[in-house]
């Protein structure tokens, strides 16, 4: 039998394995109701994903659908999902949509929501509940990961050996959203308790929450408490079937105060945090629609190795972030929102619900988004086994315009050095944005959008460089299929435009 899907250094790289290979998750994620109807599923979502090219949906499973009664299980739901994105020859990563989804615990059973005695709700510095159990409730703990138990043993009896479903989210975005604490008697008194000694160690003192952490307290003592809540339901979730297993964050944005955003979700400051009193979550993941998305990936690449993206923008620039995290952040993991609604006529986004969520309308506006992106999907799928060799390596050079003053990037190749030149920003464009890989033996492959590329003597070096091949093409299952071969006219101008494409070339000195 084939190892479970699971993380294994390559170059130095966490890398994704999947049927015993290497694999890059080109994926995108499901509007949160689409899973929870098969028929909906096959009449209006798989044809629009098939166009996409993408290798793996992801989709959310629904607490609230699978126990309807208290201890009492029903998979059909989830056995349907996985047997139609076997169908349509695609992988899954599954969201669990458990205690916390998003802030609020919209998603638990009805059983669980009429009894708020046994499963308190967050209380605002007012006295008004919030529509959130808090995670101080051992209860709703138990309840949480009983049912995670039991998800995980039907994937490992029904998926083990088919793999179709590859990681799972733990809850979504948790956190208290619409107040910074949950202002409980419980809370109140336990905030003014001896910190737990992973906590010390973590602030380098002892004392209270107060004492250590100060005016950050509260975001501190909310963390703990959901981390190590999230962290024991992944324990019992891994006795039974031990997938790979991450969160994701929701992000702090400008001028946001705590409660502004799900407080004491492991956002860029409270992350590390969480790293450290979890033993069980292998990434802690960002939901990236900001434009600073550079930044976003260092700030999670500084306390771990491995980056996933579940969820991120459907505007055309998802294109250019795509490329860029995959070859400079390694990515395991790049999915935009919505992906069904990439070949649909654009919608209007209810604006106030943005302005509430402190969300750039620009990241959902996917009209002219779903022709780049299904080719920037294909491209990848099928050269993934040679960015999955060379990431890593001093042989992948990643490029992406991410100011109006960036001019381009020179790298200094084996034989040569290659002078990448970006498109000015232009609305409807995508920005510039691919890589190279370096092969050796004088060939490199080009790849990309907005972007020209020039080979070069290196300088101060007595030699010119001359292009032997310029060759069009594809890859299929990592094997390079040449298409036209240019010359001529065509030869003294080597550039992608908007539409991504792929080069093959061959240089040599003269």
């Amino acid at each position: 039998m084939m190892n479970k899907p699971h993380f294994k250094k390559i170059n130095n790289i966490p890398t994704l394995i999947v049927n015993d290979k290497p694999f890059l998750a080109l994926a995108g994620e499901l509007h949160n109701s689409s899973a929870s109807s098969d028929r909906y599923m096959s009449a209006n979502v798989w044809e629009n994903i098939n166009r996409m090219n993408v290798n793996t949906v992801v989709a959310p499973v629904y607490w609230e659908m699978i126990e309807e009664h208290e201890g009492e299980f029903d998979f059909s739901s989830v056995r349907s999902l996985i047997e139609q994105a076997r169908q349509n020859n695609k992988k899954l990563i599954l969201l669990w949509f458990g205690l916390w989804k998003n802030g609020l615990s919209t998603y638990i059973p009805k059983w669980m929501k009429k009894d708020q005695e046994r499963y308190p709700f967050v209380r605002k510095s007012n006295g008004e509940k919030l529509y959130s159990v808090t995670p101080l409730c051992d209860e709703a703990i138990v309840q949480d990961s009983a049912a995670f138990r039991q998800l995980m043993r039907f994937l490992k009896a029904f998926d083990q050996e088919d793999q179709t479903v590859i990681m799972v989210q733990i809850e979504n975005e948790v956190g208290t959203l619409g107040t910074d604490f949950d202002y409980s008697e419980e809370a109140l008194q336990k905030v003014s308790e001896q910190v737990p000694e992973v906590v010390e160690r973590f602030a380098s003192k002892k004392g209270n929450w107060l004492e250590c952490f100060g005016k950050d307290a509260k975001e501190y003592f909310m963390a703990y408490h959901y981390a190590t809540a999230v962290d024991s339901i992944a324990s019992i979730g891994k006795e039974e079937y031990a997938l790979p297993f991450f969160v994701n964050a929701w992000l702090e944005k400008y001028p946001a105060r705590p409660g502004d955003y799900p407080t004491g979700g492991p956002t860029a400051r409270m992350a590390p945090f969480w790293e450290k009193v979890t033993t069980n979550i292998e990434a802690f993941a960002p939901d990236i629609y900001v434009p600073n998305f550079s930044e976003v990936c260092e700030q999670f690449l500084s306390f771990q190795d491995n980056l996933l993206i579940p969820e991120t923008r459907q505007d055309i620039q998802t294109v250019a972030n795509l490329f860029y995290g995959i070859a400079k952040y390694n990515i395991n993991c790049y999915s935009p929102f919505g992906i069904e609604d990439f070949f649909k006529e654009e919608s209007k986004q209810d604006q106030n619900v943005l302005v509430t969520l402190a969300i750039d309308a620009s990241a959902f506006r996917y009209a002219g988004t779903g022709i780049p992106l299904s080719k920037a999907y294909e491209i990848l799928s099928g050269m993934s086994p040679l960015i999955l060799k060379y990431r890593g390596t001093d042989k992948m050079f990643p490029f992406m315009k991410e100011k109006e003053s960036d001019r381009g990037m020179l790298y200094g190749l084996e034989n040569c050095e290659a002078k990448i030149t970006y498109q000015n920003f232009q609305d409807g464009k995508i920005k510039s944005s691919g890589f190279l890989i370096e092969t050796g033996n004088n060939e490199l492959y080009f790849v990309g959008v907005n972007a020209s590329l020039t080979l070069k003597a290196g300088y101060g070096e007595n030699y010119q460089v001359g292009v032997l091949s310029l060759e069009e093409g594809s890859f299929v299952d990592g094997i390079w299929q040449r298409g036209r071969i240019l010359n001529g006219d065509e030869r003294y101008y080597i550039s992608v435009d908007n539409e991504p494409k792929v080069y093959r070339i061959e240089y040599h000195q003269y």
